[in-house]
């Protein structure tokens, strides 16, 4: 597998995965949480998870535009880029709307 090829298809598949770490972790994290009265934490992990994101939809978007050329492999590495480009901001936008309710809600709402 050629490294553009990797490149793509890490650029395509993070944002799911880091949305879904958000998801687990949060939902692990909310009874210690509400324990504690601490939560920073599940902020930390969404901003994190932002990151990987948002990161992952840059990088996907800079492969697009450096992608040149007409074969068929390049048309399909430029619907991978355009895949991850658009999966990496949506992908971060449901993290943020995920992160909302735990910067307003008090531990145990």
């Amino acid at each position: 597998m050629r490294n553009r090829d990797l490149i793509l298809w890490i650029a395509l598949l993070a944002s799911p995965a880091a949305w879904f770490i958000n998801l687990e972790t949060n939902y692990a994290l909310a009874s210690w949480s509400c324990l504690s009265q601490w939560r920073v934490v599940i902020f930390l992990v969404s901003v994190g998870t932002f990151a990987i994101a948002a990161s992952s939809g840059l990088v996907a978007w800079r492969r697009w535009r450096q992608l040149t050329g007409g074969g068929p492999a390049d048309s399909r590495a430029r619907a991978m880029a355009v895949g991850g480009a658009v999966l990496g901001s949506m992908f971060a936008v449901v993290i943020v709307a995920q992160a909302i309710p735990s910067l307003l809600l008090a531990g145990c709402q």
